[in-house]
């Protein structure tokens, strides 16, 4: 008999932690595609065949980026509009 792998040694995919945390797939691999410690099995890109990538998670780095409060998505901020000036009749130039 195996002996149960002990929580550390616990591993993730993308797709549990957003059924997990509420989030979205798209947006766990966002917070957690540059967290050192997660596991990336990589297939480049070839002539017929798109990238294949597939993430690996940790439990110790889903505990440690969701206690840290890393996970929140910040809201981007909206630009603001720019005034633009009026351009003033009879002052445009012709060619």
């Amino acid at each position: 008999m195996s002996n149960p792998p002990t929580p550390e040694k616990l591993v993730y995919t993308p797709a549990e932690i957003a059924a997990i945390e509420g989030y979205s797939v798209r947006t766990i691999i966002r917070i957690f595609e540059k967290e050192s410690g997660v596991r990336i099995l990589l297939r480049p890109e070839t002539l017929h065949k798109g990238r294949y990538r597939s993430l690996r998670i940790p439990r110790a780095v889903y505990l440690r980026v969701f206690a840290s409060g890393g996970a929140i998505v910040k809201a981007s901020k909206k630009k603001q509009p720019v005034e633009r000036k009026k351009a003033k009749p009879g002052k445009r130039k012709l060619c």
